[in-house]
């Protein structure tokens, strides 16, 4: 099960990273094209081969017009932040007040974590479950490619479900914590005593 949740994680960071290099690339061939077409005839044989090119290339490849760039950048950047956090979330690498836990006690920063993880849970909770009335809700398609806007909604309730999960994760070893004594921190997907 461990290297299983191993692979997930790993497809996750590799998903998130994939998306973030796919907007880029279709950033720069953007600009690119918007570029070339303001440049004069016959500057670096400007306008005349390059945006032709470039718009084909996209005619070919997915059967699009030249105006899709920005569907596809808000789609893949809405998959890219919520499976992102929700590689993050799993991390511990989210945004954290790390001076509590110099200032108080042992004891305390484990209730001070577990507090924060019960709101957390709650938080990631409501989210999921409002995320997916959104999407049932939405009836739209995209006015361009004509994708159900589904596509680009479902990405908040499936990484607050992800972070929800982790968090309960967390929660039970929080718990397991406080009655024990030891901390069964999950680190990276690791089980074992905190450092």
């Amino acid at each position: 099960m461990r290297q299983l949740e191993e692979y997930f994680a790993l497809a996750m960071k590799v998903f998130a990273g994939l998306c973030f290099v796919f907007i880029v690339a279709l950033v720069v061939i953007n600009v690119v094209a918007r570029g070339a077409a303001n440049l004069p005839d016959g500057f670096f044989a400007g306008p005349d081969w390059l945006v032709p090119i470039l718009h084909s290339v996209a005619d070919f490849l997915f059967g699009l017009s030249a105006s899709w760039f920005e569907e596809i950048t808000q789609l893949l950047t809405g998959w890219m932040v919520f499976i992102g956090a929700a590689a993050l979330w799993r991390e511990k690498k989210h945004f954290r007040a790390e001076i509590i836990d110099t200032l108080l006690s042992r004891r305390a920063t484990r209730y001070i974590v577990l507090g924060t993880t019960i709101f957390s849970l709650i938080f990631l909770l409501v989210l999921t479950y409002y995320g997916w009335v959104l999407v049932e809700r939405t009836t739209t398609t995209s006015s361009i490619l004509q994708w159900p806007r589904e596509w680009w909604l479902v990405s908040v309730p499936v990484g607050a479900a992800i972070m929800a999960l982790y968090s309960l994760w967390d929660l039970a070893a929080g718990l397991a914590g406080i009655v024990t004594g030891r901390d069964l921190e999950r680190q990276a997907g690791q089980k074992g005593e905190a450092p």
